[in-house]
């Protein structure tokens, strides 16, 4: 699942972040290739790999099945799991715990 500006239910916020209401989930890997963070109200999930140039937001959890990599940062409301590595550019928060199989680097 590749996650462009036209996603259907993707919005363009003032500030030039781009949000979307409710869950992403998705049995294949979600690529999110936009110009800014994306917000998501609900949780983020992939039964592969999540990958994103810039930042992503959850209001809820965000897992992945293999690994989870952003060029900027990842928060997430609760949780953020992944089976293999987490990694960002920069910062990594959760609300609740942070789990990797492998490494987290941020």
């Amino acid at each position: 699942m590749k996650i462009t500006k036209d996603y259907k239910g993707l919005e363009r916020q003032e500030n030039g972040d781009y949000i979307l209401i409710g869950d992403l989930i998705s049995d294949e890997n979600i690529e999110i290739d936009l110009d800014d963070w994306l917000r998501v109200t609900g949780r983020i999930e992939s039964k592969k790999t999540i990958i994103t140039k810039k930042t992503l937001v959850s209001g809820c959890d965000i897992k992945a099945g293999c690994g989870i990599e952003a060029g900027c940062g990842i928060k997430a409301g609760d949780g953020i799991e992944a089976g293999c590595d987490i990694k960002a550019g920069y910062g990594i928060e959760a609300g609740c715990g942070i789990k990797a199989g492998d490494g987290i680097k941020a």
